[in-house]
């Protein structure tokens, strides 16, 4: 398994804008080869209000980096500009060695 943390700082003037384009775009990875789950989060430290992040879990770094290249994620993301960033965005990837679940644990939760 692989997993993807991307962090977005949204200036505030266009925080609905790109907050919203984040969540359109979480439909386009849904369709994707290889998609495991995705999780919105916002930091407490701001109140959750000008940040997301977005852990992504893929079968492999090589679906999601094939999913990067398509033309439905270019034209997802392609609306997104510079300007709607109050810091640089990031992105950190990571090979998942263990995964553990509470036996109670729900299996999704919205």
């Amino acid at each position: 398994m692989f997993a993807v943390i991307a962090r977005f700082p949204a200036a505030p003037a266009h925080r609905e804008d790109l907050f919203a384009r984040l969540d359109r775009s979480l439909v386009t990875t849904q369709e994707q080869p290889g998609f495991l789950a995705y999780q919105v989060m916002a930091p407490t430290d701001d109140g959750g209000a000008d940040t997301r992040v977005c852990l992504m879990l893929w079968e492999s770094q090589d679906d999601f980096k094939t999913f990067v290249k398509t033309d439905a994620s270019k034209q997802v993301h392609a609306g997104i500009r510079p300007e709607f960033f109050a810091g640089e965005p990031t992105v950190e990837e990571f090979d998942v060695l263990s995964t553990v679940h509470a036996p109670t644990a729900l299996a999704e939760t919205t």
